[in-house]
């Protein structure tokens, strides 16, 4: 806050109520954001998990399909045709589970030659099987294993098999497959509830895909990307990048393989959906944080509209009681302004009645006015005729030297022209003149105490500086015969005349001059320098210095009243040269003289270039 003339910023409250109100809002929509991404997060996690979880159901959902294949061609497998090698009644009852079951059997030997085959007539020619991979593996383990997908030889379309190793004293003696197309596991994942938007496929141990839940026809057959099939060691996982069937669209995939046939569950999720609470929570903070702020502001204009009429009722309250008009007490709604209204009316009428009683006083406030100038003016009128009280011994000394000198002369012109010659009248002449001179002397000597103690008006006038000095030098100096005492005057060639009272400054020079003799009294030599300069062109500054005792520890004691190291004084010198100084607007202050003593210096206005001229 400053002082002073409104500033071009200065804003309306309505302004600063919105400021606070925002100020206020803001770090809670701030706090509401860090929420709402938190929220986002924790959704986004959850969306994470339930599409792993998902790919681990659509892999177990092909587990399960596969165990009730195993177990049906397993007990196949058990057919005491079979284990006879009667391979006509076998394959009449493979025919019979085609028929029941709707897959395709095929019987093969070892070396993965069909002996028998349910979707060809019997006796026609069958091709050997393009599929050995599951071959060697049901070799190797002696268990069920579920191949990958390939092409059928005879239908020459996408299928995959479930092979059965048929075992005879421990050995493998020929392969029973049941022979399955990509829909029987597109239906098996149908069944799979997903979220709205979501998709799911099954894809074998090489990542081809098997079944895909909305886009199966051109996906069968197709491989997915590296990052999901990988090598075979890495079970599950989360990826981001394209949705598998739609190239160039965002998702996130889930996978999850299978520890029994290794084939791939995977879950695809579009990438929006998974943004989408945080855009649905940005999009509400940002819906809140509008009505809020504009709340705000609608809130910040009608309670600034509620405050600034009392306010502005009050600012028109203070103007009048400015002009001294009278006020009265508002009544609104703002307690905190009808508080400062009632301290403008009681304001009011204590000005009303202070300016009543002010008038009725001025009367006499002059004239108290007048009597404080009385009492100055016989303060320093009293204090010269204390100094001359002081000084009327060396004065009357000082005047009966050039009286007795004026009566001897006078008494020797009288002898001369009594005496007869020619000569006579010369020489009373010459002695007369003499008596003269001596009266004269002793007229000025009258003269400037008469000037220095009668009482007088004060009058500033155009003053030589360097008279005024001398002036009040010599009468400080009357009836002061020291031999050892050396008074010096150093005057500056270029001192400037000064404007002053010239009476007031001759008795401020008197008291230092008077004070300097005191202080160099019983020193041998003693010295007094005065001395007047011009420190610029509306100053000079006058000094009294001498090499007496020096000043005390605080020099700024010797300035007040009633302060004095003498036994008879009364420590109103100092003081009184002080105020006649300020008066004259200039200052008094004493200082260590070089070598010993003290300097006393007091400036005093300067006269200008043009007033001097003028005079």
């Amino acid at each position: 806050m400053t002082r002073g003339h409104p500033r071009e910023h200065d804003r309306r409250l309505a302004w600063h109520l919105t400021v606070l109100c925002l100020a206020l809002v803001l770090p809670i929509l701030v706090l509401a954001g860090i929420l709402a991404w938190f929220y986002a997060g924790g959704e986004r996690a959850r969306i994470e998990d339930e599409a792993l979880r998902t790919a681990r159901e659509v892999a177990a959902t092909g587990d399960r399909e596969f165990a009730g294949l195993v177990a049906t061609t397993e007990v196949l497998a058990l057919s005491r045709w079979l284990q006879d090698d009667d391979l006509g009644n076998f394959d009449q009852q493979a025919r019979d589970v085609h028929r029941l079951l709707g897959t395709n059997v095929v019987l093969r030997d070892r070396a993965g030659r069909q002996i028998v085959n349910t979707r060809l007539p019997r006796g026609a020619p069958l091709p050997a099987n393009a599929e050995r991979d599951s071959d060697e593996i049901a070799l190797r383990t002696r268990r069920p294993v579920v191949s990958d997908l390939f092409v059928g030889a005879v239908t020459g379309k996408p299928l995959f098999i479930v092979n059965v190793p048929v075992l005879r004293g421990g050995e493998v003696v020929y392969f029973l497959d049941l022979s399955l197309e990509p829909e029987r596991m597109r239906d098996v994942i149908l069944q799979a509830a997903l979220p709205a938007g979501w998709s799911d496929a099954i894809a074998d141990r090489r990542g081809f895909v098997v079944a895909h839940s909305s886009h199966h026809t051109s996906m069968v057959g197709q491989r997915l990307a590296e990052a999901i099939r990988g090598d075979g060691r890495q079970r599950e996982g989360l990826i981001r990048g394209d949705d598998p069937a739609e190239r160039g669209v965002p998702a996130l995939v889930a996978f999850s393989r299978s520890q029994f046939s290794g084939w791939i569950g995977v879950v695809t999720v579009p990438a929006d959906q998974i943004s989408a609470p945080l855009r649905r929570s940005l999009v509400g903070l940002s819906g809140l944080a509008v009505a809020i702020l504009a709340l705000s502001v609608w809130l910040a204009f009608v309670f600034a509209r509620r405050i600034e009429k009392p306010v502005g009722a009050l600012a028109a309250d203070a103007a009048r009681l400015g002009h001294g008009e009278p006020v009265q007490p508002l009544a609104t709604p703002v307690r905190e302004v009808n508080a400062l209204s009632r301290a403008l009316s009681e304001a009011s009428r204590e000005r009303q009645a202070a300016e009543a009683a002010l008038r009725r006083s001025e009367s006499a406030t002059r004239e108290a006015a007048e009597r404080v100038r009385e009492l100055q003016s016989e303060l320093l009128h009293a204090s010269r005729l204390s100094a001359m009280g002081q000084m009327a011994a060396s004065f009357a000394h000082e005047l009966n030297q050039p009286l007795g000198a004026a009566t001897n002369f006078l008494g020797a012109a009288r002898l001369a022209l009594e005496a007869d010659g020619p000569a006579a009248p010369e020489r009373a002449l010459g002695r007369i003149e003499k008596a003269a001179e001596q009266t004269v002397r002793a007229g000025a000597i009258l003269r400037r105490l008469r000037d220095f103690v009668r009482r007088r008006e004060s009058e500033r006038q155009i003053v030589d500086a360097r008279q005024l000095v001398e002036d009040a030098a010599a009468l400080a100096l009357v009836g002061v015969h020291d031999p050892g005492l050396a008074t010096r005057f150093d005057f500056d060639p270029d001192v400037r005349a000064v404007v002053v009272d010239r009476i007031q400054i001759q008795q401020v020079v008197f008291n230092l001059v008077r004070n300097a003799l005191e202080a160099t009294e019983g020193r041998t030599p003693r010295e007094i320098v005065l001395s007047a300069r011009s420190v610029s062109e509306t100053t000079v500054e006058i000094a009294v210095a001498d090499n007496g005792s020096g000043l005390p520890a605080d020099p700024k004691a010797l300035f007040e009243p009633f302060v004095t190291s003498k036994s008879d004084g009364m420590g109103m010198g100092l003081s009184i040269c002080r105020a006649i100084v300020e008066a004259h607007h200039g200052r008094l202050w004493a200082e260590p003289r070089a070598g010993g003593g003290a300097i006393f210096r007091f400036e005093v206005p300067a006269a200008r270039k043009a007033e001097t001229a003028d005079g």
